[in-house]
Protein backbone atom coordinates (compact mmCIF):
# COMPACT_ATOMS: atom_id res chain seq x y z
CA UNK A 1 0.00 0.00 0.00
CA UNK A 2 1.30 3.44 -0.96
CA UNK A 3 2.07 5.51 2.12
CA UNK A 4 3.93 8.74 1.29
CA UNK A 5 6.25 10.26 3.87
CA UNK A 6 7.45 13.28 1.86
CA UNK A 7 5.07 15.21 -0.38
CA UNK A 8 6.15 18.02 -2.69
CA UNK A 9 3.62 20.50 -4.03
CA UNK A 10 4.77 22.53 -7.02
CA UNK A 11 2.84 25.79 -6.83
CA UNK A 12 2.59 28.85 -9.01
CA UNK A 13 0.75 30.66 -6.18
CA UNK A 14 -2.56 30.57 -8.08
CA UNK A 15 -6.02 29.55 -6.88
CA UNK A 16 -5.69 26.40 -9.00
CA UNK A 17 -2.62 25.46 -6.98
CA UNK A 18 -4.65 25.95 -3.79
CA UNK A 19 -6.55 22.78 -4.70
CA UNK A 20 -3.31 20.84 -5.11
CA UNK A 21 -2.07 22.07 -1.73
CA UNK A 22 -5.38 21.19 -0.10
CA UNK A 23 -5.17 17.67 -1.53
CA UNK A 24 -1.58 17.33 -0.30
CA UNK A 25 -2.59 18.50 3.19
CA UNK A 26 -5.39 15.89 3.26
CA UNK A 27 -3.02 13.11 2.20
CA UNK A 28 -0.35 14.27 4.65
CA UNK A 29 -2.86 14.30 7.50
CA UNK A 30 -3.91 10.74 6.72
CA UNK A 31 -0.37 9.36 6.38
CA UNK A 32 1.42 11.70 8.80
CA UNK A 33 3.59 12.90 5.92
CA UNK A 34 5.65 16.04 5.60
CA UNK A 35 4.63 18.59 2.94
CA UNK A 36 7.02 20.84 1.07
CA UNK A 37 5.58 23.71 -0.94
CA UNK A 38 7.89 24.84 -3.72
CA UNK A 39 7.72 27.93 -5.86
CA UNK A 40 10.35 28.54 -8.53
CA UNK A 41 10.99 32.07 -9.73
CA UNK A 42 12.28 32.75 -13.21
CA UNK A 43 15.86 33.92 -13.01
CA UNK A 44 16.58 37.60 -13.59
CA UNK A 45 18.06 38.14 -17.04
CA UNK A 46 21.07 40.33 -16.50
CA UNK A 47 21.90 41.09 -20.12
CA UNK A 48 19.79 41.59 -23.21
CA UNK A 49 21.16 42.46 -26.63
CA UNK A 50 23.92 44.95 -25.90
CA UNK A 51 22.81 46.13 -22.47
CA UNK A 52 23.53 44.62 -19.07
CA UNK A 53 22.06 45.62 -15.74
CA UNK A 54 24.51 46.64 -13.03
CA UNK A 55 25.11 43.79 -10.58
CA UNK A 56 23.76 45.76 -7.60
CA UNK A 57 20.44 46.24 -9.45
CA UNK A 58 20.28 42.54 -10.27
CA UNK A 59 20.97 41.62 -6.65
CA UNK A 60 18.40 44.07 -5.24
CA UNK A 61 15.78 42.89 -7.75
CA UNK A 62 16.38 39.25 -6.85
CA UNK A 63 16.21 40.06 -3.14
CA UNK A 64 12.90 41.89 -3.60
CA UNK A 65 11.48 39.12 -5.79
CA UNK A 66 12.46 36.46 -3.25
CA UNK A 67 10.88 38.40 -0.37
CA UNK A 68 7.69 38.97 -2.35
CA UNK A 69 7.47 35.31 -3.36
CA UNK A 70 7.97 34.10 0.22
CA UNK A 71 5.23 36.48 1.40
CA UNK A 72 2.82 35.26 -1.29
CA UNK A 73 3.62 31.62 -0.45
CA UNK A 74 2.80 32.27 3.22
CA UNK A 75 -0.46 33.93 2.17
CA UNK A 76 -1.32 30.90 0.07
CA UNK A 77 -0.62 28.55 2.97
CA UNK A 78 -2.76 30.63 5.33
CA UNK A 79 -5.84 30.53 3.10
CA UNK A 80 -5.95 26.71 3.01
CA UNK A 81 -7.25 24.68 5.96
CA UNK A 82 -4.95 21.87 7.06
CA UNK A 83 -4.55 19.14 9.63
CA UNK A 84 -2.85 20.66 12.70
CA UNK A 85 -0.11 18.03 12.78
CA UNK A 86 0.99 18.41 9.15
CA UNK A 87 4.58 19.64 9.02
CA UNK A 88 5.09 22.18 6.21
CA UNK A 89 8.35 23.33 4.64
CA UNK A 90 8.52 26.25 2.25
CA UNK A 91 11.02 26.48 -0.59
CA UNK A 92 11.47 29.38 -3.00
CA UNK A 93 14.24 29.22 -5.59
CA UNK A 94 15.37 30.90 -8.78
CA UNK A 95 15.94 28.80 -11.88
CA UNK A 96 14.38 26.54 -14.45
CA UNK A 97 11.11 25.26 -12.99
CA UNK A 98 11.31 21.72 -14.37
CA UNK A 99 14.96 21.22 -13.43
CA UNK A 100 14.56 22.68 -9.94
CA UNK A 101 11.49 20.56 -9.14
CA UNK A 102 13.10 17.34 -10.44
CA UNK A 103 16.25 18.09 -8.43
CA UNK A 104 14.15 18.69 -5.30
CA UNK A 105 12.39 15.35 -5.80
CA UNK A 106 15.73 13.56 -5.92
CA UNK A 107 17.48 15.47 -3.14
CA UNK A 108 14.60 15.40 -0.64
CA UNK A 109 13.54 11.81 -1.46
CA UNK A 110 10.02 12.90 -2.35
CA UNK A 111 7.42 10.09 -2.47
CA UNK A 112 4.57 12.08 -4.00
CA UNK A 113 4.52 15.15 -6.24
CA UNK A 114 1.25 17.10 -6.30
CA UNK A 115 0.48 19.83 -8.83
CA UNK A 116 -2.45 21.46 -10.59
CA UNK A 117 -2.48 21.89 -14.36
CA UNK A 118 -3.91 25.14 -15.72
CA UNK A 119 -5.58 24.04 -18.92
CA UNK A 120 -8.21 26.78 -19.10
CA UNK A 121 -5.96 29.81 -18.75
CA UNK A 122 -3.71 30.81 -21.62
CA UNK A 123 -1.49 32.75 -19.24
CA UNK A 124 -0.71 29.50 -17.40
CA UNK A 125 -0.03 27.41 -20.52
CA UNK A 126 3.61 27.11 -19.49
CA UNK A 127 2.59 25.66 -16.11
CA UNK A 128 0.29 23.13 -17.85
CA UNK A 129 3.20 22.06 -20.02
CA UNK A 130 5.32 21.86 -16.88
CA UNK A 131 2.90 19.56 -15.08
CA UNK A 132 2.82 17.29 -18.11
CA UNK A 133 6.60 17.10 -18.18
CA UNK A 134 6.74 16.51 -14.42
CA UNK A 135 4.27 13.64 -14.66
CA UNK A 136 6.44 12.02 -17.34
CA UNK A 137 9.86 12.65 -15.83
CA UNK A 138 9.53 12.63 -12.03
CA UNK A 139 10.97 9.66 -10.17
CA UNK A 140 8.05 9.59 -7.74
CA UNK A 141 4.30 9.12 -7.83
CA UNK A 142 2.54 12.16 -9.29
CA UNK A 143 -0.92 13.47 -8.53
CA UNK A 144 -2.36 16.10 -10.86
CA UNK A 145 -5.31 17.78 -9.19
CA UNK A 146 -7.82 19.14 -11.65
CA UNK A 147 -10.07 22.00 -10.63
Amino acid sequence: MFSPANILVATDLSRESDKAISAAFDIAGKYKAQVELMYVLDDVIECSAEYCLPQDEVDSTKTRMMADAKKMLKEQINRIPRHPQVDIRETVKFGDKLAEILTEIDEKKIDLLVAAPHEKHKAWHAFSHLTGELSKRSACETLLVRH
